[in-house]
Parts: structure tokens; C-alpha cells; sequence
């Protein structure tokens, strides 16, 4: 897992996941832990959330994710793509 100052914890998707969210192939990384009242909290990102990309770049995976959030290091604000159930929607955090 991987925990960054957004306050929120990421892990890969594995197929037991997939499954779990009932998607048969996922890209992407999925949220496990959002921190209450945290960057990522107060942006709306949820546990179970699948972020697929960061500042319009692709997320495979956990390795993809902190390396999209260490270039993102200094912005004043971060574009995720997320898929929620079965839509995606696009979150704006700022960070600390």
C-alpha cells in the first residue's frame, strides 16, 4: 500500500479485487483508506474508489500512482479520473 500526504492509501488490483468491485479487468490503483478530513476526504474521494489517472496520465499501478504524485509535487491541485461503480468522474484535490 501507499500512503501519501493526500491522506489517502492506495493498493494494486488484484483480480480478488476486480472481482469485488465487480469489474472483470481493471487498470488503475484502488483507494483502501481516505484520512477524515484530508485533502482527499474533502474532495469526495472514497474507499473503493479506482483512480485510472493522474493529471491526465495513466495509472497501472501503485508504482504509476507515486510517481504521477511526485510530478504533481508543488501544483496547487491534482486531476484524478476515477471510476466509481460504473461511471467515472473526474476529482480535483488540493494538497496541503
Amino acid at each position: 500500500p501507499s500512503e501519501k500526504p493526500l491522506g489517502l492509501t492506495v493498493q494494486n488490483i488484484t483480480p480478488e479485487i476486480a472481482q469485488g468491485l465487480g469489474v472483470e479487468e481493471a487498470s488503475g490503483v484502488v483507494i483502501t483508506q481516505v484520512t477524515p478530513g484530508s485533502p482527499a476526504a474533502e474532495a469526495g474521494l472514497r474507499r473503493g474508489d479506482v483512480i485510472q489517472e493522474v493529471n491526465r496520465k495513466p495509472v497501472e499501478n501503485v508504482e504509476d500512482f507515486g510517481r504521477a504524485i511526485e510530478e504533481a509535487r508543488g501544483q496547487k491541485s491534482i486531476l484524478f479520473l476515477i471510476r466509481r461503480g460504473e461511471g467515472s468522474l473526474f476529482v480535483t484535490v488540493s494538497p496541503e
